[in-house]
């Protein structure tokens, strides 16, 4: 039950950060939104309560990602404004890369601490992992920027990148110790830091527009 809300909490960032994005863009948000939320909301939970028991893996935390961050944002996208051209999906995609991405990240962390013996002894592996994981954090930014240029949103989600401290010093603790649980948690941080600096970002832009 702990992992269920856990898992719900994972959800919440995207989903504010696709509702902020829709009331930028259309000045529109759908009431029906509500229900579906709580709808998906009790369905995912009955799911993860029969998956919880599986290990995670690099596929599996790809899929886990892209639902989390970026296909649930899109339903709701997709329920307040159906009729949108096909480019705002990549701009939408551009604007949730960072919890996609840091929601990946966080699984890649929990699949290195609890392999710790199968990692030690696959350096290669492990070496790839480690600059997967610090490198593509950078992505996230150049991704919101280019949402920013295109005018997908506002200018004040440059805020985001006042987190760049943060985040890289978690980095760079985790890769130091990469097999211990305390430094996973890290990548998780990371996660929060990352998904409320834009929804600050993208609320201080909607406030300025109005």
């Amino acid at each position: 039950m702990k992992k269920n809300l856990f898992e719900i909490k994972l959800m919440i960032p995207p989903i504010i950060l696709a509702l902020l994005i829709v009331q930028f863009n259309f000045q529109k948000i759908n009431l029906f939104v509500s229900s579906t939320i709580i709808l998906i909301y009790l369905i995912l939970s009955f799911l993860f309560s029969f998956f919880e028991h599986f290990e995670y893996t690099r596929l599996s935390s790809v899929f886990y990602a892209l639902i989390f961050g970026y296909f649930l944002p899109l339903i709701i996208f997709y329920s307040n404004y159906g009729k949108t051209p096909f480019e705002f999906y990549l701009l939408m995609f551009l604007s949730l890369l960072p919890v996609v991405i840091s929601i990946y990240d966080y699984q890649l962390a929990i699949i290195i601490s609890n392999n710790k013996e199968n990692r030690a002894s696959d350096s290669r592996g492990l070496r790839r992992d480690l600059i997967f994981f610090s490198s593509d954090y950078g992505v996230t930014f150049f991704a919101v920027a280019g949402a920013i240029l295109f005018g997908f949103l506002p200018w004040t989600s440059f805020l985001i990148f006042f987190s760049l401290f943060p985040v890289f010093n978690n980095i760079l603790k985790f890769v130091a110790r990469p097999f211990l649980k305390s430094t996973a948690i890290l990548a998780l941080q990371n996660y929060f830091i990352i998904s409320f600096s834009l929804i600050i970002g993208i609320l201080l832009g909607i406030i300025i527009k109005v």
